[in-house]
């Protein structure tokens, strides 16, 4: 039998020190800068703490260590729960864990929503696990993935809650498991991927909200739940190295996708150095796939099989974006990702989602509908209901929309599937040579300025329409080099800017 001074011996004396300072709660950064070693480094001393000791977050390192050394008064006892052990660090998001921590001060209901990948999960437990002591009567993570039918919800949470089967009705259950006999006891439910299960995960947490008011639900989903009370925050893909900064492999280094990407490959590849053209072709592959976690991770992973600079090479390669164990079935690739997420959309939204691939950059809501015409819907309803869905992304504050670049090649491909490459492209760059004539002929006149701004938004999809008429109508490329050498000769008679203009595409 291991007995405490046993747990104690398994730990080095610096581990033993990070404990202590976890205990008086500072955070890994200040650790850091007390000891003199990088955050990274720190990072990896609690998550070996946690390991060698059998505890799920830092709230039990501080238990662990108060109990050992009688200090801070009476030794709390461990928070009841079920959160799942962490296998890798936790990278980043410091920005993340401080919003969601503060707002569910003030919300019993909170929706992590974003894409798939991008680390709803994660960062939803490595929160739950920071919070228990708020939580005297309980934390319980409940893994909804699995579950098919509606109907099995209440009594899958009950289940997970060690509720037994006290009673006929599963929401008493979960209530008393919730309480454990002491109202005034707090308690955290955790609903993980709750997208396939939206309006069912909706009621139960209305039910239970109204009927214990002690417990908060953070769930994660790629939508919200839409109901009273819910606040919705929102996951974006992990930030990208500055291009700005891409001479600077120190610089790069500090991103939190680069972070990520490198923190996996040393799993992969014990003691892998890399030299500053390696870290280089790090950045680029961080930004082909979007900062997306799990993209990051499955591509991280076979950096032990090839040099970083060929991985980027090989980055189309769908071996590559595969393959790794300890993962739900539907994120062991990032199209099988990508596949749950479509799955769950309508045939109209299925059917716009799919032809949005073929725009260069970001997009309105008119032009959606003019090039895709999806069907019955109007575009921008549809649009509402792919973001929702974290399947397109904001691109700007007027309305545009685009698509990340991992998500436009799985569009890319299931066009391709449907047999509807060539009918969406040549709607699109017959929508942007009809749009370029227009403005040509409207630059003359007062609404010239919006027009030009208009005209240098749509540098991307005007270029896309000119390389893709040019593989297919030359006549058509020729109509549209000409009319936007006219609106180039227009801005610089006006004494306008196209910002991003290109040297005539002639």
């Amino acid at each position: 039998m291991t007995t405490d001074d046993d747990h104690r011996t398994q730990l080095t004396r610096r581990e033993r020190g990070i404990a202590a300072l976890v205990a008086d709660g500072l955070t890994d950064r200040a650790i850091a800068a007390r000891l003199r070693i990088s955050e990274r480094t720190v990072e990896g001393h609690v998550l070996s703490i946690r390991n060698r000791l059998g505890l799920a977050n830092r709230t039990q390192i501080a238990a662990w260590h108060v109990r050992r050394t009688g200090s801070a008064g009476e030794p709390p006892s461990l928070v009841p729960g079920n959160l799942p052990a962490q296998l890798t660090s936790f990278v980043g998001r410091r920005r993340e864990l401080a919003a969601v921590s503060e707002l569910l001060r003030s919300t019993r209901l909170l929706t992590i929503a974003g894409t798939g990948g991008c680390g709803k999960t994660r960062l939803a437990v490595e929160i739950a696990g920071g919070l228990l002591d708020r939580y005297a009567a309980g934390a319980w993570f409940v893994d909804l993935a699995p579950l098919a039918d509606p109907g099995d919800l209440a009594r899958t949470v009950a289940a997970a809650m060690s509720a037994g089967e006290g009673s006929a009705d599963p929401l008493d259950d979960i209530v008393a498991a919730a309480t454990r006999g002491r109202r005034d006891l707090r308690c955290l439910l955790l609903l993980d991927s709750c997208e396939h299960l939206v309006e069912a995960c909706g009621r139960l947490a209305e039910a239970l909200l109204r009927d214990c008011g002690r417990l908060t639900v953070l769930c994660t989903c790629r939508e919200p739940l839409r109901v009273a009370g819910e606040v919705v925050f929102r996951l974006e893909p992990l930030p990208l190295p500055d291009p700005a900064g891409a001479g600077s492999p120190e610089l790069a280094r500090t991103a939190d996708a680069v972070r990520l990407f490198l923190d996996r490959a040393a799993l992969s590849a014990p003691g892998l150095v890399l030299d500053d053209a390696d870290i280089a072709a790090v950045a680029r592959i961080v930004r082909r796939l979007d900062g997306i976690p799990l993209a990051l991770e499955l591509v991280a992973g076979h950096v032990g099989l090839m040099p970083v600079a060929e991985l980027q090479r090989h980055l189309d390669d769908r071996f590559l974006l595969s393959g790794r164990r300890g993962l739900a079935p539907r994120q062991r690739t990032l199209a099988a990702t990508m596949d749950w997420s479509h799955d769950l959309l309508g045939d109209e939204e299925r059917t716009l989602f799919r032809r949005l691939a073929v725009f260069g950059g970001s997009f309105s809501a008119d032009a959606a509908g003019a090039v895709c015409a999806a069907g019955g819907a109007s575009a921008l309803a549809l649009l509402h209901r792919l973001a929702d869905a974290s399947l397109v992304v904001g691109a700007d504050r007027a309305g545009r929309y685009r698509l990340l670049e991992t998500v436009r090649r799985y569009c890319m491909d299931l066009l391709r599937r449907h047999d509807e490459v060539e009918w969406t492209v040549r709607r699109h760059y017959a929508h942007y040579l009809s749009l370029a004539e227009e403005a040509a002929a409207r630059v003359r006149g007062p609404d010239a300025p919006a027009w030009l701004a208009r005209i240098d938004q749509e540098h991307d999809n005007l270029r896309a329409a000119f390389d893709c008429s040019g593989e297919r109508e030359p006549r058509v490329a020729l109509r549209l080099a000409s009319t936007l050498e006219l609106l180039r000769d227009a801005a610089a008679a006006a004494g306008a800017e196209l910002t991003r203009w290109w040297a005539s595409p002639t």
